[in-house]
């Protein structure tokens, strides 16, 4: 899908591509303040880029990647253990959360 998007201008431009991951150029981009969002000229480019990107079409992945790998991260994270004990800790205060955002996306 990524690459959809990328051949039809959407996105850094991908270099390489390899069976663990890719390499994209480094885009020179900044995000926009409020003010700026409003502006009358901008606001209309906007929605025309915006336009244009949801009327891509792409082809459907046939298995959803992105919650598999957040849940290997979270598997990963509840069941690190580090020798430095405030680290421990700290490392336990976001175990917590991980277990709590695993329950959310089982639900």
């Amino acid at each position: 899908m990524l690459l959809e998007l990328n051949a039809a201008g959407f996105g850094a431009q991908v270099l390489a591509t390899f069976s663990n991951g890719r390499v994209e150029a480094w885009m020179d981009a900044r995000p926009l303040a409020p003010e700026e969002l409003a502006s009358p000229t901008l606001s209309p480019r906007i929605a025309r880029l915006l336009h244009a990107f949801h009327r891509v079409r792409v082809q459907e992945e046939a298995t959803p990647q992105l919650w598999a790998l957040v849940r290997s991260w979270l598997e990963s994270a509840c069941s690190l253990r580090l020798s430095d004990p405030e680290r421990q800790a700290r490392l336990e205060a976001v175990r917590e959360h991980a277990r709590h955002a695993r329950r959310i996306f089982r639900g």
